[in-house]
Protein backbone atom coordinates (compact mmCIF):
# COMPACT_ATOMS: atom_id res chain seq x y z
CA UNK A 1 0.00 0.00 0.00
CA UNK A 2 2.88 2.18 -0.01
CA UNK A 3 2.59 5.09 -2.64
CA UNK A 4 4.89 6.86 -4.75
CA UNK A 5 4.72 10.55 -4.46
CA UNK A 6 1.69 11.99 -6.20
CA UNK A 7 0.03 8.42 -6.87
CA UNK A 8 -3.59 8.33 -5.82
CA UNK A 9 -5.06 5.15 -4.77
CA UNK A 10 -8.66 4.66 -5.09
CA UNK A 11 -10.73 1.73 -3.22
CA UNK A 12 -14.86 1.10 -3.32
CA UNK A 13 -16.58 1.33 0.28
CA UNK A 14 -19.96 2.57 0.93
CA UNK A 15 -21.96 3.08 3.59
CA UNK A 16 -24.04 0.09 2.64
CA UNK A 17 -21.14 -1.87 2.41
CA UNK A 18 -19.04 -3.72 -0.46
CA UNK A 19 -15.37 -4.93 -0.79
CA UNK A 20 -12.52 -3.20 0.11
CA UNK A 21 -9.82 -2.91 -2.52
CA UNK A 22 -6.95 -0.75 -3.04
CA UNK A 23 -6.17 -0.19 -6.38
CA UNK A 24 -4.06 2.59 -8.76
CA UNK A 25 -7.48 3.90 -10.42
CA UNK A 26 -11.03 3.54 -9.90
CA UNK A 27 -11.95 1.78 -13.42
CA UNK A 28 -9.32 -1.52 -11.84
CA UNK A 29 -12.24 -1.78 -8.57
CA UNK A 30 -14.99 -3.42 -11.17
CA UNK A 31 -15.70 -6.46 -11.67
CA UNK A 32 -14.87 -6.79 -7.55
CA UNK A 33 -12.88 -10.02 -7.11
CA UNK A 34 -12.56 -9.67 -3.30
CA UNK A 35 -15.48 -10.94 -1.00
CA UNK A 36 -17.83 -8.31 0.14
CA UNK A 37 -18.79 -7.47 3.98
CA UNK A 38 -21.96 -5.46 4.97
CA UNK A 39 -21.88 -2.46 7.85
CA UNK A 40 -25.56 -2.10 8.76
CA UNK A 41 -26.58 1.81 8.64
CA UNK A 42 -25.66 3.10 12.16
CA UNK A 43 -28.31 6.36 11.80
CA UNK A 44 -27.93 8.68 15.15
CA UNK A 45 -25.44 6.84 16.66
CA UNK A 46 -22.47 7.71 15.22
CA UNK A 47 -20.90 3.85 15.75
CA UNK A 48 -17.95 2.95 14.01
CA UNK A 49 -17.88 6.72 12.57
CA UNK A 50 -14.38 8.16 12.68
CA UNK A 51 -14.62 11.32 11.03
CA UNK A 52 -18.19 11.92 11.84
CA UNK A 53 -20.54 11.98 9.03
CA UNK A 54 -22.57 9.35 9.85
CA UNK A 55 -21.15 6.59 7.55
CA UNK A 56 -19.31 3.94 8.80
CA UNK A 57 -15.87 3.46 8.33
CA UNK A 58 -12.79 0.92 8.27
CA UNK A 59 -9.08 2.22 10.02
CA UNK A 60 -6.57 -0.34 7.83
CA UNK A 61 -3.29 -1.09 8.77
CA UNK A 62 -0.55 -1.74 5.92
CA UNK A 63 2.55 -4.55 6.25
CA UNK A 64 4.85 -1.57 6.11
CA UNK A 65 3.10 -0.11 9.55
CA UNK A 66 0.89 2.91 8.08
CA UNK A 67 -2.30 3.51 9.43
CA UNK A 68 -4.79 3.99 6.61
CA UNK A 69 -8.41 5.74 7.04
CA UNK A 70 -11.17 4.74 4.37
CA UNK A 71 -14.39 6.70 5.27
CA UNK A 72 -17.81 6.07 3.91
CA UNK A 73 -16.91 6.75 0.19
CA UNK A 74 -14.31 5.88 -2.34
CA UNK A 75 -11.48 7.94 -0.89
CA UNK A 76 -8.16 6.07 0.83
CA UNK A 77 -6.24 8.60 3.47
CA UNK A 78 -3.23 8.02 4.86
CA UNK A 79 -3.52 8.95 8.94
CA UNK A 80 -0.23 6.87 10.05
CA UNK A 81 2.86 7.17 7.68
CA UNK A 82 4.51 4.28 9.86
CA UNK A 83 4.88 2.26 12.94
CA UNK A 84 1.90 0.88 13.78
CA UNK A 85 3.34 -2.37 13.32
CA UNK A 86 4.55 -1.70 17.01
CA UNK A 87 1.11 -2.70 17.77
CA UNK A 88 -0.59 -6.49 18.01
CA UNK A 89 -3.83 -5.04 19.22
CA UNK A 90 -5.95 -2.09 18.22
CA UNK A 91 -9.72 -1.40 19.38
CA UNK A 92 -11.83 1.65 18.40
CA UNK A 93 -15.81 2.00 17.60
CA UNK A 94 -16.20 4.13 20.98
CA UNK A 95 -15.65 7.72 22.15
CA UNK A 96 -13.82 6.80 25.17
CA UNK A 97 -13.02 10.72 26.08
CA UNK A 98 -17.04 11.99 25.81
CA UNK A 99 -15.56 14.97 23.08
CA UNK A 100 -18.11 13.47 20.45
CA UNK A 101 -15.38 11.63 18.74
CA UNK A 102 -14.46 8.19 18.06
CA UNK A 103 -11.08 6.84 19.68
CA UNK A 104 -8.54 4.24 19.18
CA UNK A 105 -7.19 2.21 21.88
CA UNK A 106 -3.61 0.00 20.88
CA UNK A 107 -1.34 -2.00 23.05
CA UNK A 108 2.20 -1.64 22.04
CA UNK A 109 3.43 -5.48 21.41
CA UNK A 110 7.38 -5.31 23.10
CA UNK A 111 5.88 -3.27 26.55
CA UNK A 112 2.17 -4.51 27.15
CA UNK A 113 1.71 -1.03 27.16
CA UNK A 114 -1.96 0.26 26.60
CA UNK A 115 -2.35 3.83 24.53
CA UNK A 116 -5.19 5.87 23.87
CA UNK A 117 -5.30 8.10 20.71
CA UNK A 118 -8.09 10.64 21.27
CA UNK A 119 -10.19 11.19 17.82
CA UNK A 120 -10.69 14.46 16.16
CA UNK A 121 -12.76 14.16 13.11
CA UNK A 122 -11.26 11.40 10.75
CA UNK A 123 -7.19 11.75 12.24
CA UNK A 124 -6.24 11.55 15.71
CA UNK A 125 -4.22 13.70 18.25
CA UNK A 126 -1.51 12.83 20.75
CA UNK A 127 -1.20 9.43 22.16
CA UNK A 128 -1.64 9.13 26.14
CA UNK A 129 -0.34 6.16 28.23
CA UNK A 130 -3.22 4.71 29.93
CA UNK A 131 -2.31 1.14 30.95
CA UNK A 132 0.76 -1.60 31.41
CA UNK A 133 0.76 -5.07 32.25
CA UNK A 134 -1.52 -5.80 28.90
CA UNK A 135 0.96 -8.46 27.37
CA UNK A 136 -1.21 -10.89 29.11
CA UNK A 137 -4.54 -10.45 27.66
CA UNK A 138 -5.27 -12.49 24.42
CA UNK A 139 -7.59 -10.14 23.28
CA UNK A 140 -9.66 -7.24 23.46
CA UNK A 141 -12.44 -5.02 22.20
CA UNK A 142 -14.68 -2.18 23.10
CA UNK A 143 -18.37 -3.47 24.36
CA UNK A 144 -20.23 0.48 24.32
CA UNK A 145 -21.37 1.12 27.90
CA UNK A 146 -21.57 -1.88 29.51
CA UNK A 147 -21.92 -1.07 33.26
CA UNK A 148 -24.56 1.50 32.72
CA UNK A 149 -23.03 4.57 33.89
CA UNK A 150 -22.59 6.78 30.59
CA UNK A 151 -19.06 5.61 29.93
CA UNK A 152 -17.46 3.69 27.14
CA UNK A 153 -15.68 0.63 28.80
CA UNK A 154 -13.44 -1.99 27.44
CA UNK A 155 -13.25 -6.15 27.87
CA UNK A 156 -10.62 -8.21 27.78
CA UNK A 157 -9.99 -11.80 28.11
CA UNK A 158 -6.98 -13.14 30.00
CA UNK A 159 -4.41 -15.23 28.97
CA UNK A 160 -1.48 -17.56 30.60
CA UNK A 161 0.59 -15.66 33.00
CA UNK A 162 -2.47 -13.51 34.02
CA UNK A 163 -2.16 -12.82 38.25
CA UNK A 164 -4.62 -14.61 40.12
CA UNK A 165 -5.67 -11.66 41.46
CA UNK A 166 -7.48 -10.80 38.01
CA UNK A 167 -8.29 -14.33 37.03
CA UNK A 168 -8.28 -16.87 39.80
CA UNK A 169 -8.13 -19.75 36.89
CA UNK A 170 -5.23 -18.35 35.60
CA UNK A 171 -6.36 -17.92 31.86
CA UNK A 172 -9.95 -17.53 30.07
CA UNK A 173 -11.49 -14.85 32.20
CA UNK A 174 -13.28 -11.96 30.71
CA UNK A 175 -12.67 -8.73 32.58
CA UNK A 176 -14.67 -5.51 31.66
CA UNK A 177 -11.77 -2.49 32.64
CA UNK A 178 -15.22 0.18 32.92
CA UNK A 179 -14.46 3.89 31.07
CA UNK A 180 -14.30 6.85 33.15
CA UNK A 181 -14.97 9.65 30.37
CA UNK A 182 -11.34 10.61 30.37
CA UNK A 183 -9.77 7.85 28.18
CA UNK A 184 -8.32 6.16 30.99
CA UNK A 185 -9.93 3.32 32.45
CA UNK A 186 -10.45 2.06 35.97
CA UNK A 187 -9.84 -1.24 37.80
CA UNK A 188 -11.50 -4.19 36.25
CA UNK A 189 -14.90 -5.52 37.61
CA UNK A 190 -14.71 -7.29 40.95
CA UNK A 191 -16.22 -10.57 39.29
CA UNK A 192 -14.34 -12.40 36.20
CA UNK A 193 -16.13 -14.24 34.48
CA UNK A 194 -14.82 -17.69 32.74
CA UNK A 195 -16.34 -20.64 30.57
CA UNK A 196 -19.03 -18.65 29.10
CA UNK A 197 -20.62 -17.76 32.79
Amino acid sequence: MALPPGFKETGWFNRFGGSVRMAPTEDECYPRSTPTWSSAETGGSGFSDFNGDWAPDVLVRSKQGELWFLPGGRTVDLLGTGGWNAFNALVRHGDFSQDGQEDVIAREASTGKLWFYPGKAGTYGSRVLIGGGWSSMTSFLAVGDYTGDGHNDLAAITGVGTSAALCPAGDGCLLIYPGTGTGKLGPPLARPTTGGT
